[in-house]
C-alpha cells in the first residue's frame, strides 16, 4: 500500500487534525476547535483498531480454534471450504477499490508530481507493458533457441543453484512466470512499508516520538518478516512441484514457475532473524518506557502484531493465506478515507458525493481486474492460441506490482498534500 510518513513521528505533535464529517458540518465554531485539537485518529480509535489489524488477529484466533473442530464436524469443515469463495467475493468491494484508489492518489497530483517520481509512475508501468507485449507476440518462441539463457542456466547450476530459466516454458510462459515471481518478491516489501506507515502515523497521533535507531529497529523487524514470507512461499511452491523442474500456483492457471530451490537452512536462519528483530522491538519499547515513561498505544502496536500473524503464523491455518490480501486492503481503508475526506466539499451533497465515489471505485475495480482482461482474452482467443487467461494474469500482476511502486512514492510525508492531510 504505502510508505506513509518516514518522518511522521517528527511532525509537530500539537498540530490539529482534520475534523470528521459530522463535526465539520454541525458543531459550533468554538466546539469545533476543541474537536480538531483532540482528534488524533484516522476514523475513530475503536474503528482504527479493527481496520489496522485487530479484525485479522481475531479471525485468525477463531480459525485456529476452528481447526481443532473441523475434522470431527462436517459443518465446521464446510465453513472452511467456503472461506476462499467468501473472501474472493469480498475482494470486489475491498481489494479491487484499494488498488484503484492508489492510481488517483498517485496520478491525481499533477504532471509535476508524476515526472518527479518518473521511475515508479512512468518507467515501471512502461517496462511491464513492454514485457507483456513482447511475451504476447513472441509467446511460442522456444527458450532453448536462446543461447544466452542456456549460458546463464549453466552458470547458476555450476554455483549449485536450483533455479533455471525457461524449464519447460516458451518465452511467453516464462515472462508470465517471472512476473509472478517478481510480484511475490515485492509484495512483502510493499506490505511492510504499509505497516510501517501505519505505525509512524500513530506514533505521531500518540505523541510517541521515535529516534532514528528505534525506527530502524521496527523496519528491520518488518523486513525480516517480508523476507520470511517470500522464502516460505517459494519453498511451499517448490514442494508442490513434487520433484519436477517447475511448480504452479492455482491462482495463475497454466503458468509454470521454475523451482527456486532455496535451502531449508536459509528459512531456518530467516526464522531466527524474525525472532531476534521482534525481540529487539520489544526490548526497545521496554527501555523507552523505563527511560521516559512513554507507552505505545494499542493502535500503534496492532499493525505490527497483525503483520506477524499474516506472514509468520499463517501456516498454522492454511486457508488464512487466501484472506491476508483482504486485510491488507482493509488496513489501507482509513488512510484512503482520510485522504479523500480532505478533497470532498462539506455541503448538502456530501453523502451523495461519497456514495458516487464508492460506486465508481467498485465499477473500475471490476472492469480492471475481471471484465476488461477477460473480454480481451475472449476477443483474441488466447485460451485457444496462447495461454489460458493471458490478459487476466497479466492485468493482475501488472496492477499489483505497479501498485507497490506507486504507493512507495504516493504516501511520503515529505509530500505537502500528505503532510497537510495528516497533521492539519
Amino acid at each position: 500500500m504505502m510508505i506513509v510518513m518516514e518522518n511522521a513521528a517528527r511532525a509537530n505533535a500539537t498540530a490539529p487534525l482534520l475534523p470528521d464529517f459530522e463535526v465539520a458540518k454541525s458543531a459550533p465554531a468554538a466546539a469545533n476547535v476543541g474537536q480538531t485539537q483532540s482528534r488524533r485518529f484516522l476514523i475513530h480509535p475503536f474503528a482504527d483498531f479493527w481496520l489496522l489489524g485487530g479484525a485479522s488477529i481475531l479471525l485468525f484466533i477463531a480459525l485456529y480454534f476452528g481447526i481443532q473442530l473441523r475434522e470431527g464436524s462436517p459443518a465446521v469443515q464446510n465453513r472452511f471450504y467456503q472461506l476462499g469463495m467468501a473472501f474472493a467475493m469480498l475482494s470486489l468491494v475491498c481489494n479491487h477499490p484499494h488498488f484503484i484508489i492508489s492510481y488517483k492518489v498517485a496520478y491525481g497530483r499533477g504532471a509535476s508530481f508524476i515526472f518527479r517520481h518518473w521511475l515508479s509512475l512512468i518507467a515501471v508501468p512502461l517496462a511491464m507493458i513492454a514485457a507483456f507485449t513482447f511475451a504476447y507476440f513472441y509467446f511460442d518462441t522456444s527458450l532453448s533457441e536462446v543461447a544466452a539463457i542456456d549460458n546463464v542456466n549453466a552458470t547458476m547450476a555450476a554455483w549449485g543453484l536450483t533455479f533455471q530459466f525457461g524449464i519447460g516454458n516458451s518465452l511467453g510462459w516464462e515472462v508470465l512466470a517471472l512476473s509472478v515471481w517478481l510480484m511475490y518478491l515485492t509484495v512483502g516489501w510493499h506490505y511492510s512499508k504499509q505497516v510501517y506507515g501505519c505505525m509512524m502515523v500513530y506514533a505521531h497521533f500518540d505523541r510517541y516520538p521515535l529516534a532514528n535507531f528505534e525506527r530502524r529497529t521496527l523496519q528491520a523487524s518488518l523486513y525480516s518478516v517480508a523476507l520470511y514470507q517470500f522464502i516460505y512461499i517459494s519453498q511451499f511452491l517448490d514442494q508442490s512441484a513434487r520433484g519436477a523442474s517447475y511448480s504452479s500456483d492455482m491462482r495463475f492457471p497454466g503458468v509454470k514457475m521454475s523451482v527456486v530451490g532455496i535451502p531449508e537452512v536459509v528459512l531456518t536462519g530467516v526464522t531466527w532473524l524474525v525472532v531476534v528483530t521482534s525481540c529487539a522491538c520489544a526490548v526497545m519499547m521496554i527501555r523507552k518506557f523505563m527511560k521516559t515513561g512513554a507507552i505505545p498505544s494499542i493502535n500503534f502496536l496492532v499493525p505490527w502484531m497483525a503483520f506477524h500473524v499474516w506472514w509468520v503464523f499463517f501456516s498454522a491455518v492454511p486457508e488464512f493465506a487466501l484472506i491476508v490480501p483482504f486485510f491488507h486492503s482493509l488496513q489501507y481503508l482509513p488512510f484512503a478515507y482520510r485522504f479523500e475526506a480532505s478533497t470532498i466539499k462539506r455541503n448538502g451533497w456530501l453523502y451523495a458525493n461519497i456514495s458516487a465515489r464508492i460506486i465508481v471505485l467498485l465499477i473500475l475495480g471490476f472492469l480492471a481486474f475481471e471484465f476488461v482482461p477477460d473480454k480481451i482474452d475472449s476477443w483474441l482467443e488466447t485460451p485457444v492460441y496462447k495461454a489460458p487467461f493471458f490478459f487476466v494474469i497479466a492485468f493482475i500482476v501488472f496492477i499489483n506490482i505497479h501498485h507497490f511502486f506507486m504507493d512507495s512514492v504516493a504516501w511520503r510525508f515529505s509530500d505537502k498534500k500528505v503532510r497537510d492531510v495528516f497533521t492539519n
